[in-house]
């Protein structure tokens, strides 16, 4: 998932409330331009409730998603 279509999910869905230092992360991440998917999902194993928000709303019929997404990418 790359950074814009995550920022999209946020923006969308605000709903996605976690621990304020978890959010500060991610937001701060997906500003990020060199940031990674992989930096980002670092970040969301580290909070399991927003992870599975975020895994929910990506596997989402508004996102069209070709197969369920079921994890974050690892290296």
């Amino acid at each position: 998932m790359d950074n814009a279509v995550f920022a999209k999910i946020l923006d969308e869905h605000k709903e996605l409330s976690s621990l304020p230092q978890t959010m500060a992360e991610v937001l701060r991440l997906v500003r990020d331009e060199g940031a990674s998917a992989q930096n980002l999902a670092d970040v969301l194993e580290r909070d399991p409730n927003l992870a599975a928000r975020v895994l929910r709303a990506a596997n989402s019929s508004f996102y069209g998603a070709r197969r369920e997404i079921k994890t974050f990418p690892r290296r």
